[in-house]
């Protein structure tokens, strides 16, 4: 199981290092397989939160900082939502759904239809409710995604916010799950593990990166982003058919 962990680590951080998502949904899907149920979203979030600050550690010059800083006034509050959704219920299933038609909204848009542009104080409202959706069914990279693919940022620009927003949600899920009094301490050789496979992955993926040009780089994450949409209605319709 730990050898499995650390390559499924590995080879997810090296899909978000190249190009900004997929990763934590490939981690996520993996983790599934050998790993309980009510273990995954806890010890995803802080894999992930590695996996996120050494992807931006990296690519640190190329972070949007205003983008950043809104989004981190909104996720602390979408956290605390969450908090109290999670006391009470389990994860919502549709909001799977939900990300999907967001992610083929972007995929399959025709060109006359404007990107998702949000404004700098929009980025508050999208960390608030990942902040949120991050607790509540773990991988939030494609609900993000599409609102980083803009024309007036570079690839590094998308990959690089992103991942500076996403240690926001990931950091936040610590004090939740602690509070819901999960044993981060009894996990401790897994996470441990994971996260030198992430770091590992995440040098790698930056490096492919850095040689992708920017014609191949959107194509290829609007293929990812299209996978994942299919993959998020089928566990949907899992749920509820």
């Amino acid at each position: 199981m730990t050898l499995f962990l650390f390559i499924a680590a590995i080879l997810s951080s090296i899909i978000s290092g190249m190009i900004g998502m997929g990763g934590g949904v490939t981690l996520l899907a993996a983790m599934t397989l050998v790993l309980p149920l009510n273990l995954i979203i806890p010890i995803h979030g802080i894999v992930q939160l590695g996996s996120n600050l050494s992807r931006t550690i990296i690519l640190r010059k190329s972070v949007h900082k205003t983008f950043f800083l809104y989004f981190a006034i909104g996720t602390p509050f979408g956290a605390w939502l969450a908090y109290k959704v999670l006391s009470k219920m389990t994860q919502p299933d549709w909001a799977l759904a939900l990300i999907g038609l967001v992610l083929l909204y972007v995929v399959f848009k025709p060109k006359h239809l404007p990107e998702i542009r949000l404004s700098r104080k929009g980025y508050i409202l999208l960390g608030l409710v990942a902040g949120g959706l991050g607790c509540l069914i773990g991988a939030t990279g494609p609900l993000l995604a599409p609102f980083y693919v803009r024309t007036d940022l570079s690839k590094e620009e998308m990959v690089s916010t992103k991942s500076a927003c996403q240690i926001t949600i990931h950091l936040m899920k610590l004090p939740v799950f602690s509070a819901l009094a999960f044993p981060y301490f009894d996990h401790a050789s897994t996470i441990g593990i994971m996260l030198i496979a992430v770091v590992i992955g995440t040098k790698i993926g930056t490096e492919l990166l850095r040689r992708l040009s920017t014609t191949v780089f959107l194509n290829f994450i609007r293929v990812v982003m299209f996978l994942i949409s299919i993959r998020l209605f089928y566990k949907t319709a899992q749920v509820y058919f």
